[in-house]
């Protein structure tokens, strides 16, 4: 009879076999696929640096035999890498290289390949041609294909291909798709991809705002958080539209945060106006304007947040309390009968001790 301490002793040395076989598995797996990543990236250095030093027919032929890898994902996969990292010819670097107009004919061709293919080689060849920027008749109509797909990452590494060419008209053509299509994309990521922007961005911004009543939601907030980032001037045309009411609340609100970092006077009086009416009943306007008016210090702007610091909500008091603390000398408010404007004080005094 096999006793428990017996059968615990078994399975425990079971586990421990079965623990290192897939030790050693997983070691040797991982250690022959690191041999191939090698090697595929060996076999293409090579193919590229000879067709560098090939002529014209010689080309042809490599081309075909480099058309033959890169349509594989593992070797496209080795490609992007090598690209990342810019990794060295004899003449220069791969990115380097394949940037030239002779290899257009070779980026083209794959662009209708991977036209075929699973939305997951779509956006990675979208990735590739961010570093290789051909601007070619097909390669154009992938990434515009690529942009309007349900993938998120297709549409997002078709606009950092296009950010890369640099070109202001191929953007605004991008943006103008999407937003027919009324596809959804996060302005964070809008932020990111102008940021990235090879062109003028100055041209870049100026295009966008000729035609920023095309554009959805998402990507106007996105255009708006990027000017402000860039210090486009639209001050005058901001304000104008700030008048306006109607205006969708996202965008309207980041129109307003547009004023904490472009400063423009004539804002001030609008914003005091509208945060002591009470115009927009709304926390969260309250909250933008007050951390926007604390770049406008002036005798009128602190006695509005002062009676800010008497609000229900505690977002808009310790927005108020911050915002003052930025223009004076908080031991200088004076006159408050609110208990909760007091408590809002006296924390960012005890803050600043």
């Amino acid at each position: 009879m096999i006793s428990h301490i017996e059968v615990i002793l078994i399975i425990s040395v079971i586990f421990f076999i079965f623990i290192l076989f897939y030790s050693i598995v997983c070691f040797y797996f991982e250690k022959h696929e690191e041999e191939l990543e090698q090697k595929r990236k060996e076999k293409l250095i090579i193919l590229f640096e000879e067709r560098e030093k090939a002529n014209p027919v010689q080309k042809q032929k490599i081309n075909k035999q480099i058309l033959t890898k890169l349509k594989q994902l593992p070797y496209l996969y080795i490609f992007g890498e090598v690209l990342e990292k810019n990794d060295v010819l004899i003449e220069g670097t791969i990115g380097k290289a394949v940037s030239k107009n002779s290899y257009n004919p070779l980026f083209s061709s794959l662009a209708l390949m991977y036209e075929k293919k699973d939305n997951v080689a779509k956006a990675y060849y979208a990735y590739i041609l961010s570093f290789i920027k051909p601007k070619t008749k097909q390669v154009r109509e992938f990434l515009k294909n690529c942009i309007l797909s349900d993938s998120i990452y297709c549409v997002d590494n078709a606009l950092l291909a296009y950010s890369s060419l640099g070109d202001v008209d191929i953007m605004i053509e991008a943006y103008l798709m999407m937003s027919k299509k009324n596809i959804y994309y996060d302005n964070r990521l809008v932020v990111e991809e102008l940021a990235n922007f090879a062109g003028s961005k100055e041209k870049l911004c100026k295009k966008l705002y000729q035609n920023f009543d095309k554009f959805n939601e998402q990507l106007r907030i996105g255009f708006l958080k990027f000017f402000r980032q860039c210090r486009y001037d639209i001050r005058k045309e901001l304000f104008e539209e700030l008048k306006i009411k109607g205006l969708e609340k996202e965008v309207e609100i980041e129109m307003i945060r547009y004023f904490s970092k472009i400063s423009y006077e004539e804002v001030a009086s609008l914003l005091l106006e509208k945060l002591e009416n009470n115009y927009y009943n709304d926390f969260e306007y309250d909250v933008v304007m007050i951390q926007t008016l604390a770049n406008y210090p002036s005798d009128k702007t602190i006695k509005v947040l002062k009676n800010a610091l008497s609000s229900y909500n505690y977002h808009v008091r310790y927005n108020a309390g911050k915002s003052l603390s930025r223009m004076t000398n908080l031991t200088k408010i004076t006159g408050l009968t609110d208990p909760f404007a007091k408590d809002m004080i006296e924390a960012f005094i005890s803050q600043e001790v």
